[in-house]
């Protein structure tokens, strides 16, 4: 089958093929201007959100599959065919699914807008991935990553970002001034365990919360900014002395603008 959308460039070249496999580091992306997206149902998701895609990777045995067989119609970008080995050079995944695309790097320094989700050191790309997922989910405009936070477009992120990558506006800011004058304007609520009992938090929507590191919490200028703190109460008697950042921002969510 043939999958070129640009005449004669429809094998994965060697070059293109370091390309990709160097959107796996920070510097390769920036330096492109681009990132990695991998897997039928992330390429689907990003397909439906319009993000901008540079080309698109599959395997010969895959174009066969439905599914990709529509996304290859679907995409206005060159798709190039490249052996199970290519594909599983350039992912990042346990299983590349036959399937990747290369992405335009967006812009992360615009305006923040509100309800946002302040992500304050969170160096655990999993947990970056999962608070973005569940911030989508509950109607989040903007999550504000501040310094020392997962690149936000890092394979691993992307995957488990689960598509709510692009419902969301992402910002970066990788100096603490900067992230305090982008929520200069509105309420500003840590997650804190000294902090007053969530039951009894109930913040408007044009307001922001803090999600800190799980080994040191937010940063001392961010407590210093905020307007109030919440905590999760527990009742464990031993051993669990914190929840996980991402399920600690998740139940924090809910009670904020799901309920």
């Amino acid at each position: 089958m043939n999958l070129d959308r640009s005449p004669g460039e429809a094998k994965l070249s060697n070059r293109r093929r370091a390309e990709y496999r160097s959107l796996q580091r920070g510097k390769g992306r920036r330096e492109l201007g681009q990132y990695l997206i991998e897997g039928v149902r992330a390429m689907e998701s990003a397909v439906a959100a319009g993000v901008p895609l540079i080309d698109m990777v599959v395997g010969a045995e895959t174009a066969v599959d439905p599914r990709v067989a529509r996304l290859i119609e679907a995409v206005d970008c060159p798709v190039l065919e490249a052996s199970s080995r290519d594909l599983e050079a350039i992912g990042n995944a346990r299983s590349s699914q036959g399937i990747a695309a290369a992405a335009q790097l967006p812009e992360t320094n615009q305006a923040v807008t509100f309800p946002c989700l302040v992500l304050d050191g969170i160096q655990d790309p999993g947990n970056v991935g999962t608070l973005i997922r569940t911030a989508a989910w509950f109607g989040i405009k903007t999550v504000l990553c501040g310094p020392g936070t997962a690149d936000p477009y890092q394979p691993k992120v992307v995957r488990s970002s689960q598509g709510g990558l692009w419902d969301v506006s992402v910002v970066c800011h990788s100096a603490i001034p900067a992230v305090l004058a982008a929520i200069a304007a509105v309420p500003v609520y840590v997650a804190d365990l000294n902090g007053n009992a969530a039951a009894s938090w109930g913040p408007e929507d044009a307001s922001a919360l803090v999600i800190g590191s799980e080994a040191h919490g937010p940063s001392d200028e961010l407590r210093e900014r905020a307007d109030g703190a919440v905590t999760i109460q527990g009742v464990a008697p031993s051993g669990t002395e914190s929840l996980n950042a991402a399920v600690a921002g998740g139940i924090l969510l809910h009670r904020w603008l799901g309920e």
